[in-house]
């Protein structure tokens, strides 16, 4: 037996069909860029490694650019590889600057005032 499909058959099915790949679409829909702005953040914070580094971030159409600084050619690479492989990030801007993380040497102490029998002890 031969089955035909009439219009009124092909209808039906899309009519049925069409609710299902819209919600699929749906699930698979690229997120905002304030949900990336987020992401970018949250996984800024939890680096070990960017703790003590001053990095700022912003998402223009998921393309994500960080200006600031980090303390080494090495962090500033781990920021541009992490943030990369987020969902909906298109490409990462890394402006960030590496700046010397050496202690500066301590203030040297006030000058003692003459006569000041306090000041003496210093």
């Amino acid at each position: 037996m031969k089955t035909t499909r009439t219009p009124r058959s092909i209808a039906i099915t899309l009519t049925l069909a069409l609710p299902l790949a819209a919600q699929t679409h749906k699930t698979q829909q690229q997120p905002t860029d304030w949900q990336i702005e987020a992401e970018v953040q949250s996984a800024l914070a939890s680096e070990h490694a960017f703790r003590g580094s001053s990095i700022l971030s912003s998402v223009n159409a998921g393309m994500v650019l960080l200006s600031g600084n980090v303390r080494s050619d090495a962090e500033k690479a781990l920021a541009t590889s992490e943030l990369g492989t987020l969902k909906g990030v298109k490409s990462v801007t890394n402006n960030l600057a590496v700046v010397d993380n050496s202690f500066h040497a301590p203030a040297p102490p006030p000058p003692a005032a003459a006569g000041c029998p306090h000041c003496e002890a210093w």
